[in-house]
């Protein structure tokens, strides 16, 4: 599968961040106190800029807790986390200031120094934890997730989660029975965003299923479908372009979206029943409308034998 655009992980990211707010960071082994407030997070770092935080947050205790997550190696990323903290201090002066970095794929944490400059902060290194063990433990209780452990449950797939993926879902479900329906979905949405990268067709279409047979909203899965990526595509890095089209120009994006779509389709026929009929592959690649490949799409992985996904294309 592709990955995800790197503006939509980022998205996620700081979506998981909010997800904080009335919790502590204890789940992700951070000491901290709840966090009460999610603050403006743009702060002030010259006299003729300002840049954005991740996520700000006041904790109950009046701390001001900045968190920052990154996927990649962070190397560029030390001297603004600096001046973040530094900006936080002169703007809550009379209150302690933390910094928390939560990484995605780092192993082991970066040391913060910028020439003579250096911070401290607690660093989560998520890909260093066993998400199947801490799935296993979440499971064990009997009970289902407290407010505080609502962003372990989202980012389970950083943890380098093991097939398969679709019973992993399927044990997560039950957990976030305690939340409302927006907080469930919002959860999910994260989870399936960093676990799409990491799955095979097959894989996400019997994850889709799961989700379906449990009666969740078709939308927790097909948004990532329907959308186009969106948010890729107004930076100009769109899932067509993980296959090879040209990166830039409006009309590049929706080629390069559309053939993502084709290639999804054909995708699907072979995953499904091994071998594309050459009818349907000429309909497939003479279609130009993005919504209706994406119908096909789906319809293909919930047909029941090869007759109905051929009809389907052919007539449709």
């Amino acid at each position: 599968m592709p990955e995800p655009p790197r503006e939509i992980k980022d998205h996620t990211l700081r979506l998981v961040a909010t997800l904080t707010e009335g919790a502590s960071l204890k789940s992700l082994g951070v000491e901290s106190p709840r966090m009460v407030r999610i603050l403006d997070s743009v702060v002030p770092v010259l006299v003729s800029a300002a840049e954005r935080t991740d996520v700000l947050c006041e904790a109950e205790d009046g701390s001001i807790w900045d968190i920052e997550f990154e996927m990649g190696s962070g190397h560029g990323r030390v001297v603004p986390w600096i001046r973040y903290h530094l900006a936080a201090m002169e703007r809550y002066p009379a209150r302690p200031v933390h910094t928390v970095i939560v990484w995605g794929k780092r192993q082991t944490p970066l040391p913060l120094r910028a020439g003579k400059i250096s911070m401290k902060a607690d660093q989560v290194c998520l890909s260093s934890r066993n998400g199947d063990a801490v799935l296993r433990g979440l499971v064990s209780r009997g009970r289902p997730v407290a407010a505080e452990e609502v962003p372990e449950i989202a980012l389970l797939p950083l943890m380098g989660l093991s097939p398969p993926y679709g019973e992993k879902v399927r044990e997560v479900v039950p957990l976030l029975a305690g939340l409302d329906a927006g907080l469930r979905d919002t959860v999910l949405k994260a989870m399936l965003v960093f676990l799409y990268e990491r799955v095979t067709l097959r894989e996400w279409a019997h994850v889709a299923e799961v989700l379906g047979a449990m009666g969740l909203p078709s939308k927790l899965w097909e948004d990532m479908y329907n959308k186009g990526w969106a948010e890729g595509a107004a930076k100009g890095e769109v899932r067509g372009e993980a296959r090879g089209e040209a990166r830039g120009e409006a009309r590049g994006e929706a080629r390069g979206r559309t053939e993502g779509r084709r290639a999804d389709v054909l995708d699907a026929f072979e995953v499904r029943f091994e071998a594309v009929p050459e009818a349907v592959r000429q309909a497939v690649s003479a279609e130009k409308d993005e919504a209706r490949l994406a119908a096909w799409h789906r319809g293909i992985i919930r047909a029941t034998d090869l007759s109905e996904a051929v009809r389907m294309v052919i007539g449709g």
